[in-house]
């Protein structure tokens, strides 16, 4: 059996993609799987994500006999925080997540990207000495050994669980 359920979720009349709900890590042995979906954000609050969860969580307990779904979240994202939680899933796990990530190249297009609003605000002609400042401070603490930047991404998670009711 697959270890997991990737499906696209389509409104019926109109036959555009609403989003993407997924069941992985699917454990026949110990009848478990995690869950994860993504919503166009033109379609947030109008009831498409409870269908979508409600019906691969029926899905995941009735046809496949699993009997726990965990879920990941953001804690930031209330509205998902709500939608699992009115689905019957109880937070059991507030976690520090460290997420070292590569980034490619230099590290002044990732300043560029993500500091761009603050880089912005000063004159044009000073922004590359101010870029390659904050480049030079940066590097002790974000340049790996093998001269690779490496932003030091760390994400607050919550663990939910649904349990077969």
């Amino acid at each position: 059996k697959p270890d997991s359920l990737p499906l696209v979720a389509a409104r019926r009349v109109e036959g555009d993609v609403v989003g993407t709900v997924s069941l992985y890590q699917i454990n026949a042995q110990n009848r478990r799987a995690e869950l994860g979906y993504a919503l166009r954000q033109a379609l947030w609050g109008q009831g498409y994500a409870s269908e979508m969860v409600g019906a691969v969580l029926a899905h995941a307990f009735d046809a496949l006999g699993l009997h726990r779904i965990e879920a990941d979240i953001d804690p930031r994202n209330d509205a998902s925080a709500r939608l699992l939680e009115r689905m019957g899933f109880l937070v059991k796990v507030l976690e520090l997540k460290p997420r070292p990530t590569a980034l490619p190249g230099e590290i002044a297009g990732w300043l560029e990207t993500f500091a761009g609003d603050f880089v912005n605000l000063l004159p044009a002609a000073e922004r590359p000495d101010f870029i390659a400042e904050v480049q030079a401070l940066l590097a002790p603490q974000l340049r790996n050994a093998e001269g690779r930047w490496v932003a030091d991404y760390v994400r607050l998670r919550f663990k939910t669980i649904k349990p077969d009711s």
